[in-house]
């Protein structure tokens, strides 16, 4: 976002511009959830006018005795459709340069017959249904539009026209497409072959544009392009972690972006290295928890402490209750037709602990011990686990124990290493 905001404010051509978050893993959804939601058809029509009256006025500029009407569709003080019934030209010309424009970006013709269809108002609304993504109206099908925009391959292919009708003249298209990994990594639904040569041709399209394309998410997406895609990369940033230093900088430079004054009230330094630390340096971690942070705090009209950081952290990244994934892990084990034992306790008197799930194994005292908590975001409660697990494989028997901590939210990454160390496994419940 801050990125977009940059881009909005820079004095050079007139940016189109869009963040998307994606919302699943498809290219279909995120074009017709995120992309398609943000284009007005009132200023789809102005640029297809726009391109439109630049194709004819190339062609009127031929002659001498066409150049005030060439001047007129430059200036944009008459439409196309006006200068084609006038001079009696082609219509069917013109779309057809067009339609070898759009070839560069697909292989499908019927992009710009929608286009051209789109300056007649009784298309108008038939063709901005289709590109909604539903099934073509009668009037389209007779004039050779006959498929609907419904697989990943036509969604890239239509983000792909918009940003070479968006690019040109004047203008600049900029596309932000944020979470990249929900649509393209090893695992997704999208990653197909037809799939991934559409994504390639969205991309030409937007090298031979005035546009940006920036692609953010996970390195797993990386992970799914073939080398000739990631060459058309111009540059890839990968961010290192936030420091304390910067989490202060960002949490003034926030207050005085909305006009909130200077310094960090009702933060603090000793908070702001706390968020750091809780957030590991993860940028996104960050943000949420300074939002949810200055918001709590300047509805309660108090300063912002450690402990509120920690609730928030508990409530942001919590998705579930230690209940259901301990319901969960039973599930799992189940399944897989393992004995088990739930609440085995460990050791004897004061030192006597119980574990959430004991997996035995053969028959003696063998086993995986599964321990289940919730966000682990102090050292108190770091050390408690470190002793519960050492209380585990310390026992009197000398059969071997293994460990495993399930963390139901968030490890602070400063804890990290201790916990490691500690547990055989240490996982996020996710």
């Amino acid at each position: 976002l801050q990125i977009l905001s940059d881009i909005r404010e820079d004095k050079g051509p007139q940016p189109a511009a869009f963040y998307l978050d994606a919302p699943a893993a498809t290219f279909l959804a995120l074009y017709k959830e995120r992309f398609f939601s943000q284009l007005k058809r009132t200023e789809v029509i102005d640029r297809v006018r726009e391109y439109f009256s630049d194709i004819i006025a190339n062609d009127l500029e031929r002659s001498k005795l066409t150049l005030e009407a060439a001047k007129a569709l430059r200036e944009r003080t008459t439409s196309p459709l006006e200068t084609i019934e006038k001079f009696g030209l082609m219509d069917s010309q013109y779309r057809e340069i067009l339609v070898k424009q759009l070839e560069k970006v697909t292989e499908q013709a019927d992009f710009a017959t929608a286009f051209s269809l789109m300056l007649r108002p009784e298309f108008e609304y038939a063709v901005w249904e289709w590109f909604g993504g539903n099934e073509p109206d009668q009037s389209l099908v007779d004039r050779g539009i006959s498929r609907p925009l419904d697989d990943d391959k036509s969604a890239l292919e239509a983000i792909g026209v918009f940003a070479f009708l968006f690019g040109r003249q004047n203008w600049r298209f900029v596309l932000i497409i944020d979470e990249m990994e929900k649509v393209l990594s090893p695992s997704s639904k999208a990653k197909s072959e037809e799939t991934i040569l559409a994504f390639k041709k969205m991309m030409e399209a937007v090298g031979r544009t005035n546009s940006m394309l920036i692609l953010v998410g996970l390195p797993d997406f990386l992970d799914s392009l073939p080398d000739d895609a990631l060459q058309r990369l111009s540059s890839t940033i990968r961010p290192s972690s936030l420091t304390a230093k910067n989490v202060e900088d960002y949490i003034s430079a926030s207050k005085k972006r909305y006009g909130q004054g200077r310094g960090l009230k009702p933060f603090n330094r000793d908070v702001a290295t706390y968020v750091s630390e809780i957030a590991g340096g993860n940028a996104r971690k960050v943000v949420r928890l300074c939002f949810h942070v200055y918001r709590q705090a300047t509805e309660a009209g108090a300063n912002a402490t450690q402990a509120m950081v920690r609730a928030i952290a508990r409530d942001q990244f919590e998705v579930s209750t230690t209940e259901d994934v301990s319901k969960e892990i039973l599930r799992v084990i189940d399944a897989n037709g393992r004995l088990h034992e739930t609440e085995k306790s460990f050791g004897s008197g004061k030192k006597k602990m119980i574990v959430d799930v004991w997996l035995p194994v053969g028959q003696s005292e063998e086993g995986c011990a599964i321990f289940v908590e919730n966000s682990i975001l102090d050292s108190t409660t770091a050390k408690a686990l470190i002793g519960r697990a050492k209380t585990v494989t310390g026992s009197a028997s000398n059969a071997h124990k293994a460990t495993v901590l399930i963390v139901n939210g968030h490890v602070a990454e400063n804890l990290k290493g201790d916990l490691d160390d500690a547990f055989g496994r240490v996982l996020v419940n996710s």
